[in-house]
């Protein structure tokens, strides 16, 4: 991340409505653009990313080894569960049902600034990948993250 101005950080907690919609935080919607890319995330959360930075992590999966299995694994996961959002005219997103339901998320929900990028988790969901030693159910096989990792993502 070059621009400090656009770092994410902090906890915010919202509702999402019976029409699958978010309030995006004012302090976060700055940061995020005019648009963003919305990522079903490895684990049971939704990443938002500003245009720059999802274009720096595609560059990387682009020169990944297409020979490689995980790779063209992670290459799919991201590439199926990607969606570009702009946010209406009240500061909010859609989120649609089937990243809803990868998230597990109902109404209560957790935004997490992390740095590059905003997460959103159900609220339950979030506290169990924020307060104990759970380390959060991945949505793909623990050999994928860890191959991941060895790919320099």
């Amino acid at each position: 991340m070059d621009d400090l101005s656009t770092l994410f950080t902090g906890e915010h907690q919202y509702s999402i409505d019976t029409k699958g919609r978010l309030v995006i935080p004012a302090e976060l919607r700055t940061g995020l653009g005019a648009q963003f890319f919305m990522v079903r995330g490895l684990e049971r959360c939704i990443s938002l990313y500003p245009l720059e930075e999802w274009g720096k992590l595609v560059k990387k999966m682009e020169a990944l080894p297409i020979a490689n299995p995980y790779a063209r694994s992670l290459v799919r996961f991201f590439g199926s569960g990607v969606k570009l959002c702009e946010l209406d005219n009240h500061g909010r997103i859609i989120i649609p049902p089937p990243w809803r339901e990868h998230a597990e998320i109902e109404k209560k929900v957790v935004l997490v600034g992390v740095f590059n990028k905003v997460e959103i988790w159900s609220e339950v969901q979030w506290i169990k990948a924020s307060h104990s030693n759970y380390q959060g159910e991945l949505a793909v096989s623990p050999d994928l993250a860890e191959q991941i990792i060895a790919l320099g993502i």
